[in-house]
């Protein structure tokens, strides 16, 4: 049976890696596009040996861009966390790293045109309900992608990409703070503990380090 290529992007936003792919080239039915993108990431294995996934949950992740007829917006994008020894795709967050790479795949890919030295890229994020934009340095209509711009995490330098997150609180649960508390105080294991609970992009939970014993400069 002869091969079908589909055209995919492999970006690096922020401290994660993915797999971009215009929403145009998968299919429509929801069932077969996962399946598809579950086999191009190699999943239920969890070296993700016979697929491009990286068997690391920052390195199995995918985004789905397309044209936008909203007003006021120029993409939409499906963000899928990809299961590495199962097989399944969490549709239901978003990820803050990959967002900032929807701009710069959106510009090279002919969903938005480049203005100037400097490209402003609206965005909504279909999983949170979010609007987010994203400030991209452009050249010749492209993305410039180089740049002494450094993060944590990331060994080599590029070009800096400013993301504005547009009322990003309840994403989740339709409250920044779900419990209606600032803090809140949870019993584990006999103990009491206050934390804070935020839905800000994707519900967190915040604790003191030295609740926990630790000093807060330990590194991962």
């Amino acid at each position: 049976m002869p091969l079908k290529g589909i055209p995919c992007v492999i970006m690096r936003g922020g401290t994660s890696k993915g797999l971009f792919f215009k929403r145009e080239d998968l299919p429509a039915d929801e069932k077969k596009r996962d399946e598809i993108i579950m086999k191009i990431f190699g999943s239920g294995d969890p070296m993700q040996i016979d697929g491009l996934g990286g068997s690391h949950t920052h390195t199995s992740k995918v985004m789905i861009v397309w044209r936008s007829n909203m007003p006021g917006v120029d993409v939409e994008y499906l963000f899928g966390q990809v299961g590495i020894e199962r097989r399944f795709i969490d549709w239901s967050g978003n990820c803050g790293n990959l967002t900032s790479a929807v701009a710069p795949f959106s510009i090279d890919e002919g969903l938005v045109k480049a203005t100037g030295s400097k490209t402003l890229v609206r965005m909504y994020n279909v999983n949170t309900r979010k609007r987010v934009d994203a400030i991209v340095p452009t050249k010749d209509g492209m993305t410039d992608y180089e740049g002494d711009y450094m993060i944590d995490g990331v060994p080599n330098p590029g070009s800096r990409i400013d993301v504005i997150w547009h009322e990003p609180g309840g994403s989740h649960t339709g409250r920044l703070l779900p419990t209606g508390n600032p803090v809140d105080k949870i019993p584990v294991g006999g103990k009491i503990y206050e934390v804070s609970i935020v839905d800000a992009a994707n519900p967190a939970v915040f604790v003191r380090a030295r609740d926990l014993g630790l000093t807060g400069a330990e590194m991962p």
